[in-house]
């Protein structure tokens, strides 16, 4: 399995999880948290703090877009075609 989207959606992601203490009762660095998700998916996501400065400076799109966007597609953003397949619209 490999990440193929932005790897700054990676990171969101994992920041997501450590904020809301998803992992270990909360007890596990952010570090930690990326570093896992690295080798599951076979990405490089760089140093922490320089992604949280990403996430940080997206102040006029919103600092989850790709929560945002998951967020949406899971409210209707998309339908099943009778193939099985995901359609978004």
């Amino acid at each position: 399995m490999r990440w193929t989207g932005d790897t700054i959606n990676l990171a969101e992601l994992a920041y997501g999880i450590w904020l809301t203490g998803q992992i270990n009762n909360g007890q596990i660095s952010v570090t930690e948290i990326l570093e896992c998700l690295e080798r599951v998916f076979r990405v490089r996501l760089g140093k922490p703090h320089r992604r949280w400065q990403s996430i940080a400076a997206r102040k006029p799109l919103g600092y989850a877009k790709y929560m945002d966007e998951r967020r949406w597609r899971l409210r209707g953003g998309w339908r099943m075609s009778w193939g099985g397949n995901i359609q978004f619209h």
